[in-house]
């Protein structure tokens, strides 16, 4: 399979990574990690990356994405990096391209692709990305190095995740040993402006305990009030898993945009993707997304949840 990729890649004048909608440190680092490698061993290629990051704090990390017209896709060899399922994809024109490329590492799956990477096991799509480099032997610049680094640790929740194994942690010193500043880059990952502190400090000051379950229903527009973008306001689950008495944490917030709760699930054992995947969602075992229509679901999930 890997020399069917590289047969493929060598094909193509012109390829296109994509990922998927409000992408995170994984979609990132793997989509803009995989461009330097492939830019470097093919130079002469017309290779973007096309990312759902116009309003994206990531953005602080990596380069600004190309706006790509449809038509450049045409032709196109399409490689989606980190997502699951093809209605995830940010970018539609996928049906404009000539051929698929899917690498992926979480549990939920569609075979989207013409050719399809997909290891359950990874910790990250960032780690599928060194493994494919290894093998064909493509080298791994600092740079690229530097991005695929970040997209692990953010996806590894800094190697606490039990996704974390033996292999991530060698693929993470192959990355180190090319001389990246791994103390700037967790700096940077850990600074936040002073109104998104203050607003994670309300989210924890209003959060309600039921059993083991900490959870927190952001007021509809409350978040406009901390003049925090709803896409930085969207990924505060976190804020609600650092007391002792919880293992479950449920955050959601109403997206004006799309008429539905967001909202994000975390567990610290106990598997939650398949409630996650009853309420139009999924992800990792520990880690989840879902939509949720209305307070009725909301309510509905809050129970499922409190009775684990």
């Amino acid at each position: 399979m890997y020399k069917k990729l590289n047969e493929i890649v060598k094909t193509y004048n012109k390829i296109i990574i994509l990922s998927h909608i409000s992408p995170d440190g994984d979609a990132f680092g793997s989509s803009w990690g995989l461009k330097e490698i492939l830019s470097d061993k093919f130079p002469k290629k017309d290779i973007q990356v096309d990312l759902d990051d116009k309003k994206s704090d990531m953005t602080n990390f990596f380069p600004h994405s190309s706006t790509l017209k449809k038509a450049h896709y045409d032709g196109a060899l399409i490689i989606v990096l980190d997502s699951a399922i093809k209605n995830r994809i940010a970018s539609y024109s996928i049906h404009h391209a000539k051929e698929v490329v899917k690498i992926d590492h979480h549990l939920s799956t569609e075979a989207y692709g013409d050719l399809n990477f997909v290891n359950k096991k990874a910790s990250s799509t960032c780690e599928i990305v060194v493994q494919i480099a290894n093998e064909l032997e493509w080298e791994i610049s600092k740079v690229a190095a530097k991005w695929l680094y970040t997209g692990l640790v953010t996806d590894t929740g800094r190697f606490m995740h039990p996704s974390t194994t033996q292999t991530t942690f060698e693929i993470a010193g192959q990355l180190i040993s090319k001389g990246i500043d791994t103390r700037q880059m967790y700096t940077s990952l850990s600074a936040k402006p002073l109104n998104q502190v203050k607003m994670n400090g309300y989210v924890q000051s209003k959060q309600k305990q039921i059993n083991n379950l900490s959870y927190f229903i952001m007021p509809k527009r409350t978040y406009k009030k901390f003049g925090v973008p709803f896409e930085q306001s969207s990924g505060l689950v976190f804020t609600l898993m650092f007391s002792s008495d919880t293992k479950y944490g449920f955050y959601a917030i109403w997206d004006e945009k799309n008429k539905w709760y967001k909202g994000s699930i975390r567990s610290k054992g106990v598997p939650i993707n398949e409630i996650a995947e009853r309420y139009d969602g999924g992800g990792h075992k520990l880690a989840c997304g879902v939509k949720l229509k209305n307070k009725a679901e909301i309510k509905s999930l809050i129970k499922e949840l409190s009775e684990l």
